[in-house]
């Protein structure tokens, strides 16, 4: 007697149980619960537990509802010799689909054991691939004249443009870019604005920005700026007129002082603007008054401590009387991550200092049927009353077999290239020798499998290399099943520095301090073999007025052997007893 079970990997959809023979090898499949048409699909098929002759699987994709036309299929052998259990590729074409990008469309997924079918339901995507579109500037004035691409309106009206674009064979997925249509001049010099700090207490009382100013061509600007500071609540600015001030700009230098006066003549209460925004707005003339340039700088939080303390890549679940791994989550007022800052947690005051990714990777013992962690940061460059700190509770994973197993990662920091060290601590009420399999999931894909065979052990430890497939983070998954044919199992979230996958390398193949108008120069560029490079020059003068814009799953675990996999997974086992689970209705 077999038990079958079959995971679709991201979100579930449904879930069917049932319970054979105690004991008996554990057939699977596990998917991406999202199948991308037009796209190589990697399908996981197992045998736990499975020992003698080959087995051959067969997978098919069906369409949906009808089930009367098969629109791919794929086949393989599980052997002894990959533990039975392979990754199998499946393309779906994309012909068979309604072009409406409004509905909502599946397939059948299917695969054909010898002695029984496994098959389920899943949403299709049309986001086979990404079209990247650059323009030559983000800004452009009403005048300017469009080549190499035809516009139905004229571009003399001022306002936010976009370009939409579509692959022919897949219009269901569109991509986007904008540009501004306005009215301006070139400067002949920029405005540099540079804060001493770049947030502001509640309790300081004052704050200088630094003004720098300098000809494109790199003479320093002598004149005058007029300032006004202001906060910005709910993308609206509000000025404090108090600040308004007029500075010199002597060799390109000047300064200017918000102090806690010029806010509270406007806020009482300096508390109710915390986590608002201060800007600061200048503009600079010329000496002889011939030029003016403006700049504004935003993003000046107001904050009662310089960090913030996340718990979003912790499980919320623990294995009682097994370590529990913290992940401590430590960002600046921008929200970018804070590196090298000494962090303490509870129970048990562990400590920890955050990595490059602003993250700290903390153990700590679990006793109590529930944990109450607390999380603060312990700088030492500021005082208590402004450290950062953050509380959660986590919830007892709950077994019937009292059988257990931990995914532990040793590092916070992991990079393209390393060796990352992973340990599975197994916690077991029987002494019976188990398979244990591992996933590694990355962007929705499965890209690497494995199994280890236990004989006795109760810690293993697996060396995973960093690949550039697991960019820009990935997710292990190891389970086993026990006698009682109850699945145990853990997950984990790992983040991986960001990296390009590919080089680029952009130099002058002579250097030089300047370059003449109107006179060739020789550029090198170094890259991958075969790579396509997009070469864009912008003047100095539209980039320096551009506004810049800037450009987040479960952290793994679950409360029982299944849930699991309902936070990346889909899980069945054949359908002899059904047991309903929660549907993903997204």
């Amino acid at each position: 007697m077999r038990k079958t079970l079959l995971w679709l990997l991201a979100s579930l959809a449904s879930v069917s149980l049932t319970s054979l023979a105690d004991g008996a090898p554990l057939e699977v499949m596990s998917a991406p619960n999202l199948l991308r048409v037009g796209t190589a699909e990697n399908v996981f098929v197992e045998c736990q537990d499975c020992t003698g002759a080959d087995k051959r699987v067969e997978i098919h994709v069906m369409n949906h509802p009808t089930k009367n036309k098969r629109l791919a299929t794929a086949s393989v052998t599980l052997t002894s010799t990959d533990n039975f259990q392979e990754l199998v590729q499946i393309m779906i074409p994309t012909g068979d689909f309604s072009k409406d990008p409004s509905i909502k469309q599946y397939v059948y997924l299917q695969a054909q054991f010898p002695d029984r079918l496994l098959e389920k339901v899943v949403l299709v995507s049309f986001q086979s691939g990404y079209i990247f579109i650059q323009t030559d500037k983000s800004s452009t004035p009403p005048t300017a004249e469009g080549s190499n691409l035809e516009i139905t309106n004229s571009l003399k009206f001022p306002g936010l443009w976009k370009i939409v674009t579509k692959f022919q064979s897949n219009p269901q997925q569109s991509f986007q870019a904008e540009f501004e249509v306005k009215e301006y001049v070139l400067p002949r010099f920029e405005v540099k604005l540079n804060p001493t700090s770049s947030f502001f207490y509640v309790d300081d009382q004052e704050l200088t920005v630094n003004i720098k100013a300098t000809y494109l061509f790199g003479q320093e600007v002598n004149g005058m700026a007029y300032v006004v500071f202001g906060v910005i609540n709910d993308g609206i600015k509000k000025r404090f007129p108090s600040s308004l001030q007029r500075v010199q700009i002597e060799r390109g230098v000047g300064a200017v002082t918000l102090r806690r006066g010029h806010i509270t003549s406007i806020f009482e209460n300096i508390e109710e603007l915390v986590t608002k925004s201060i800007f600061v707005a200048v503009s600079v003339l010329t000496e002889n008054g011939g030029e003016m340039v403006e700049a504004e700088l935003r993003n000046i939080q107001i904050v009662k401590s310089p960090y913030a303390i996340h718990f979003k890549k912790t499980p919320k679940y623990f294995k009682p009387g097994m370590t529990f791994e913290v992940v401590v989550e430590v960002a600046n007022p921008d929200n970018t991550p804070a590196q090298g800052v000494a962090v303490v947690v509870e129970p048990g005051y562990v400590n920890g200092i955050t990595a490059n990714n602003g993250m700290a990777r903390l153990k700590i013992n679990t006793r109590d049927p529930q944990l109450t962690i607390t999380a603060r940061t312990n700088d030492p460059r500021i005082s208590s009353r402004r450290q950062a700190s953050a509380t959660m509770k986590a919830l007892p994973y709950i077994t019937k077999s009292k059988n257990y197993i931990h995914i532990g990662v040793d590092s916070a920091d992991v990079e393209l290239g390393n060796n990352l060290n992973i340990t599975l601590n197994l916690n077991r009420r029987e002494s019976h020798d188990n398979d244990i399999t591992y996933l590694i999931m990355s962007r929705g894909q499965l890209v690497q499998k494995g199994r280890y065979e236990t004989r006795g052990q109760v810690l293993i430890s697996l060396i995973v290399p960093i690949t550039k497939d697991m960019l820009p983070s990935f997710r292990i998954i190891a389970y086993y099943h026990t006698n009682g044919n109850e699945v145990v199992s853990d997950s984990v979230w790992v983040d991986v520095k960001d990296s390009c996958m590919g080089s680029l390398k952009l130099e002058p193949s002579r250097p030089a301090p300047s370059y003449k108008p109107r006179r060739l120069f020789g550029l090198k560029v170094t890259g991958d073999p075969g790579a396509i490079v997009g070469l864009v020059a912008v003047d100095k003068g539209v980039w320096d007025i551009v506004e810049k814009y800037d450009t987040g799953c479960t952290p793994g675990g679950g409360k029982d052997g299944m849930s699991v996999f309902y936070t990346m997974l889909g899980c069945c086992l054949s359908p002899t007893r059904l047991l309903g689970l929660p549907t993903d209705k997204n």
